[in-house]
């Protein structure tokens, strides 16, 4: 399932929007396995880190389980998402859990277990830039579908 929201819709055009839900997920997949691409994989797993443990500012923050937080492991489960996702959706970037920032696309993919540290926690998200790169990725509940 794919949407756009009615912000971005009218920020960028129907047919922007509708290419960056098309091409985010096969991008990102394409990250993740072709050769010569670690330098983006490493500057998204900067960001990523950050979910590997709680930060005590931010009592939503989400962490993944342990067996996630070793970068192949972490990677393995970001294909499999990306390779076939529940939802995406185009959005805006959150700044301080405002949807403010700069259009994006959320790609949202539900596991059978928990992938974060919470039993709840079932779905990874991957929040991908509109030129399909990856930025971060976290562990959430059945909400953000």
């Amino acid at each position: 399932m794919s949407s756009v929201d009615d912000h971005n819709e009218a920020e960028l055009g129907w047919k922007i929007a509708a290419v960056m839900i098309a091409n985010a997920a096969s991008r990102v997949c394409g990250l993740l396995t072709a050769r010569g691409r670690s330098d983006e994989w490493e500057v998204a797993l900067e960001h990523i880190r950050d979910h590997f443990v709680r930060i005590a500012s931010k009592p939503t923050h989400s962490v993944f389980r342990t067996k996630y937080r070793d970068p192949d492991t972490l990677k393995d489960l970001l294909k499999r998402a990306a390779s076939s996702p529940s939802t995406v959706v185009a959005t805006r970037a959150t700044l301080e859990g405002n949807p403010s920032g700069r259009p994006c696309v959320k790609i949202v993919r539900q596991f059978g277990q928990p992938v974060g540290e919470e039993l709840d926690q079932v779905c990874v998200v991957l929040i991908v830039d509109h030129g399909g790169t990856l930025m971060t990725a976290y562990p959430a509940t059945t909400a953000v579908l």
